[in-house]
């Protein structure tokens, strides 16, 4: 039965492209619990994926997880599993960057012991080019509460994005902290932007002192301590805000967003059985505005190329459903099924010629597959 909204030959290119992509590599053990937090291209051309892989005993914690993945070759480079520092219970990688000489992590920390859950500590990791632990340190914001957004690295050092929070009161006081830190991690200074923040689960893109955001922002003072719901995309340079916009009147939760490599920032929203994806240019200029023409209106996760946006989706009420990935034309929000993905997508990431899916097995087994971009709608 033909959909409404899609073309048969080109969903038949679509499974074509998928089939004809590198096989599946898998990124884990079965039987492991490993999160996907961010994936990024490096300056050498491999991928960087970081996350946190759950510990197997009871009240074991979670280990920070980096891998580089060489995608020329589809193989895995190199991995690391980090044990949190002492002192401190759980470790996650959140964002990643490579200069072509090292790769730089941004990381949350939890401190060991009762009440700890409470407090979250940003950290910075450098890796050399084969993999070994070069250096760590803690990033003093000098507040209980530090998550990190992106990161950014060259040969003059590494930059970390993130978000302050401070509580006294019960009076949240949110804001943006920016460290800047040499090449060896010794010398670190930390500025700080406090007129309000963005929540976890934004989507961001950092490129020397400019940082690019998607989530849900929250104000700079919050008496009532509890989440907001505003959803805005901003660019912030040096320090200040050149622009925030609010695409779309939709619920955050109910918003994927992601940051192109052109520095979009790209928002799909669904509400009332419909789907709106809005994406906003470097310049803070509405690019596109659009209904997305498909049969699913529940979005996961998307990734988004020059012409294409990519989506993990599942079907309009159907609960349980089995996520699926989809291709979206970026002029027509025509959105076509991309066959051929072994497992359940669940992480997805833009390159100029293909999609990575990251997967998931029955086992737990992270399975990463390429499609190329042969059977885009606009191909």
């Amino acid at each position: 039965m033909k959909r409404p909204g899609f073309s048969l030959p080109a969903v038949a290119m679509l499974a074509m492209a998928a089939s004809a992509g590198a096989a599946p590599v898998a990124l884990t053990a079965p039987g492991t619990t490993t999160h996907v937090h961010q994936i990024a291209v490096m300056a050498d051309g491999k991928l960087c994926i970081v996350g946190k892989t759950m510990g197997t005993q009871p009240g074991e914690g979670s280990r920070g997880t980096l891998l580089v993945f060489d995608v020329a070759a589809n193989r895995v480079a190199w991995e690391r599993r980090i044990e949190a520092p002492p002192g401190y219970r759980d470790l996650d990688f959140a964002a990643c960057q490579g200069d072509g000489h090292a790769v730089h992590v941004g990381a949350e920390a939890t401190p060991a012991g009762k009440g700890s859950t409470k407090h979250v500590v940003a950290w910075a990791y450098r890796f050399d080019a084969d993999g070994k632990l070069a250096a760590s340190r803690e990033l003093d914001t000098g507040v209980p509460y530090a998550f990190v957004y992106a990161v950014d690295a060259d040969a003059g050092g590494m930059t970390v994005a993130g978000s302050a929070t401070d509580v006294k009161d019960r009076v949240a006081s949110n804001g943006i902290f920016f460290a800047h830190l040499d090449p060896a991690l010794r010398d670190a200074s930390i500025a700080k932007l406090a007129n309000g923040a963005f929540g976890r689960g934004s989507a961001a893109r950092l490129s020397g002192n400019t940082l690019y955001i998607a989530g849900n922002f929250e104000p700079a003072s919050d008496a009532a301590m509890r989440e907001a719901d505003d959803y805005a995309v901003s660019k912030i340079v040096g320090g200040k805000y050149r622009f925030s916009v609010r695409p779309m009147p939709i619920r955050s939760d109910r918003i994927a967003r992601t940051v192109s490599a052109a520095n979009e920032l790209v928002s799909m929203g669904d509400q009332e059985g419909s789907t709106r994806l809005v994406v906003i240019g470097a310049d803070g200029k509405p690019r596109e505005n659009l209904q997305v023409k498909g049969p699913f209106c529940r979005t996961r996760t998307i990734a988004a190329s020059a012409d294409t946006v990519y989506a993990i989706r599942t079907e309009c009420k159907a609960n349980g459903t089995p996520a699926v990935l989809t291709a979206i034309d970026r002029k027509t929000g025509a959105e076509l099924v991309v066959s051929g993905i072994t497992g359940e997508p669940g992480y997805l990431f833009a390159l100029p010629s293909a999609v990575v899916v990251i997967s998931w097995k029955s086992d737990r087994t992270l399975l990463l597959q390429t499609v190329p971009k042969g059977g885009d709608p606009d191909a």
